[in-house]
């Protein structure tokens, strides 16, 4: 296991720690990523939040597979500019400078590559 894998794992177990924390208490929780592309203010109270802002790494580049284990928070860019290396490159790119895997994922990477010709 490499260092990056290894500080991923223990980095999941921090989370997992918080997530149990919160359900234990049967408190509400919301998720911090560390950086936001919202125009609402949101003021971060730690005992609040699952904080998941470490989770900005490219684990490993699977070109054999042609995968990536990546985590949430990296920004698309770097990610393309890390799998150009190896050939290949997200089949689906979002438009929105700054936006992360993770960000594209969950807004469904509107204003996206993603379209079919016909």
């Amino acid at each position: 296991m490499t260092e990056t894998e290894k500080q991923h794992t223990a980095d999941v177990e921090v989370v997992q720690e918080q997530v149990r924390y919160f359900y234990l208490q049967k408190k509400k929780v919301r998720i911090y990523h560390g950086t936001t592309n919202s125009t609402r203010f949101v003021k971060f109270e730690k005992e609040k939040f699952v904080d998941v802002s470490k989770f900005n790494r490219i684990i490993s580049i699977d070109t054999d597979a042609n995968y990536v284990f990546v985590e949430p928070n990296v920004p698309m860019d770097k990610l393309v500019e890390e799998t150009t290396k190896y050939g290949f490159v997200p089949p689906v790119v979002p438009e929105f400078p700054g936006i992360t895997v993770g960000g594209g994922v969950q807004g469904g990477a509107e204003e996206s590559s993603s379209f079919k010709l016909v």
